[in-house]
């Protein structure tokens, strides 16, 4: 009886760790306050030195439409916390 466990859970094991799982893709979120949308370099900033941001932006998939569910910070932090929208967890 044991020998047939110690046997199923190698095989277990084994199997497991033949199974090819396809990478999953890295998401890198910026959520920041008071951030225009000009405010960074690679969106025409020209005050701002945002080098990392624009490197990040180069290489990756940018999304210019966005909508915000709060016109101030807090709630919109909340939105994106819970997943609900502001009338739901604003008392």
């Amino acid at each position: 009886m044991f020998r047939s466990m110690v046997i199923a859970v190698f095989a277990c094991l084994f199997f497991a760790s033949c199974s090819e799982e396809e990478p999953k893709p890295n998401f890198v979120f910026i959520f920041m306050d008071d951030l225009g949308y000009q405010d960074v370099g690679f969106m025409g900033a020209k005050y701002y030195q945002t080098p990392n941001i624009d490197r990040l932006a180069s290489e990756g998939m940018i999304f210019t439409q966005a909508y915000a569910n709060a016109a101030n910070c807090a709630p919109t932090r909340a939105c994106l916390l819970t997943g609900q929208y502001s009338p739901r967890h604003v008392l």
